[in-house]
């Protein structure tokens, strides 16, 4: 447990790294290309990506399926085992940069004949073409990056993304500077794309070296996870209708121009998202490996440990960018942005919801209950849609947010956290009234305190909002470290913190 957990606080170290650099560069670019592109050509290039992002779904859930029966043939110490599965996904992951090649074609052909304009039409065509042969070039390392994950290598993987991002923003700059538009930006994208999954595979097969070659995997093992990944392809459909296809109901309703403030407090619920993902997410092979193992109370004390830690962060990460966001929006953007603003409060419980319920994701997935999570997705995703495609007709863009933000807090609260719970032997009723409900009663007065602390704090300076995040975020690590965790987690977590050991 002791080496697991600096392996996963080593990658998740690694990997916050990679992330506040992709954080701090994206918050100083959006402005910059803001400027340069207006709102009418940012909100094209938000459809393009959320157009584009369905090309992921050829995946067809393998590479999920990959990493956990990888993970749980290493926890096995079963090592033709676990070639077998990767000599599988390597069949599919061909086929499917080839469905996503042919794919990008079609999709910038006809999607371009939805946009009115005649120069909106040409650019999409032409934008999406290239993204879409960029991410069909890039596929094939899908399978090594899973590979990394079940050897919990997230610190290679976190290397690779901090490496491009700072050179993607680095090109987008200079490009934008010297006058390009989102066809620049879509070269400089699918080039770095296709760059790092080359580097991602060749640093794959070091990692994974001691794995036997298998030419023919065995009909049982093409089958087992097929099952899986079918279920897992489910669940990343119901993932995209979630998140992915807001951006292209706003634009058939509405105008491409307000898909501008909807993208950009999505992105910002994001962030908060993706720095507990960075934590957390790593949990799922992990899973995989005690459930391999047959260890059912580790599976449980890893749960509850990983439950309290999502609490803690989504609480205090949500709760400071519901307080800075009037002011930082107005420094960052340089323009009032009460839409966005108001649109980042309607969003918020829905967010805590998913944040707080993310080591049930982990738990549905890696102790092989991916049915489960793959029908609970499958119902979140159609009532997201039909609740936002309803609603934006009567309430506009606020609408999509209120039709995304109250689905997300049922589902995730009630049905994702009791299939959760019954996995562990939790209750519905225990979950919430020992866990959850305490946990958040240990951040919530400080949020509060801290709520207040920033009205007479902040102003609208860079110098106010950096002090005042870090002086809290100081605060509050001492403070839940000392009242948040009991001595037996705190010693777990300082010998865990021995990444290098």
């Amino acid at each position: 447990m002791s080496s697991t957990g600096r392996a996963l606080l080593r990658g998740g170290s690694f990997r916050l790294v990679a992330l506040g650099t992709g954080l701090l560069l994206q918050m100083a670019m959006l402005p910059f290309v803001l400027r340069h592109l207006g709102d009418h050509l940012y909100g094209l290039w938000a459809v393009i990506g959320a157009a584009t992002g369905y090309y992921g779904l050829l995946d067809l859930g393998v590479s999920s399926a990959v990493a956990l029966f990888v993970s749980k043939e290493l926890g096995r110490k079963d090592p033709l085992g676990a070639a077998n599965y990767v000599a599988a996904g390597k069949r599919v992951f061909l086929r499917s940069a080839l469905a996503i090649c042919v794919l990008s074609v079609i999709v910038a052909f006809v999607g371009g004949h939805f946009f009115e304009n005649p120069e909106d039409r040409l650019l999409f065509t032409k934008t999406a073409l290239i993204v879409g042969l960029g991410i069909g070039f890039a596929f094939p390392a899908k399978l090594h990056s899973g590979l990394l994950v079940a050897h919990l290598r997230h610190d290679i993987i976190a290397a690779f993304s901090f490496g491009s991002t700072v050179l993607r923003a680095a090109l987008v700059y200079v490009s934008l500077s010297l006058g390009g538009e989102i066809l620049a930006l879509a070269i400089i994208n699918a080039s770095i794309s296709v760059a790092v999954a080359f580097g991602t595979i060749i640093v794959s097969k070091r990692v994974c070296a001691t794995l036997p070659k298998v030419a023919e995997p065995p009909a049982a093992t093409m089958k087992e996870i097929s099952r899986y990944a079918g279920y897992s392809l489910i669940s990343q459909i119901g993932n995209f209708l979630r998140t992915k296809v807001h951006p292209i109901t706003i634009s058939a309703f509405l105008r491409l121009a307000d898909v501008t403030p909807y993208a950009i407090q999505d992105r910002l619920q994001g962030i908060v998202g993706d720095i507990c993902d960075a934590c957390l997410t790593m949990l799922t092979p992990v899973f995989s490996r005690q459930d391999g193992k047959g260890d059912r109370d580790a599976i449980l004390r890893t749960y509850l440990l990983a439950y309290k830690i999502s609490c803690y962060m989504g609480s205090f990460l949500l709760g400071m960018l519901l307080i800075v966001a009037p002011t930082f929006l107005h420094v960052w953007l340089g323009r009032e942005s009460q839409m966005i603003v108001y649109l980042l409060y309607l969003r918020a419980g829905g967010t805590l919801a998913g944040i707080i319920q993310m080591p049930s994701v982990n738990l549905l997935i890696g102790a092989k209950s991916n049915r489960a999570y793959a029908i609970i997705n499958s119902v979140h995703a159609i009532i997201t849609l039909l609740s936002t495609i309803f609603l934006i007709q009567r309430w506009g863009l606020p609408g999509v947010v209120i039709g995304v933000s109250a689905t997300t807090l049922v589902m995730k609260t009630i049905v994702q956290a009791a299939m959760a719970g019954s996995i562990v032997g939790l209750s519905f009723r225990d979950m919430h009234l020992k866990y959850t409900l305490p946990n958040l009663a240990r951040t919530v007065p400080f949020m509060l305190i801290a709520g207040l602390l920033g009205k007479a704090w902040l102003q609208l300076t860079w110098l106010s909002l950096g002090s005042y995040a870090v002086c809290v975020g100081v605060v509050f690590a001492f403070y839940i470290y000392f009242v948040g965790f009991q001595e037996s987690e705190r010693s777990l977590i300082k010998r865990s913190a021995r990444i290098w050991k």
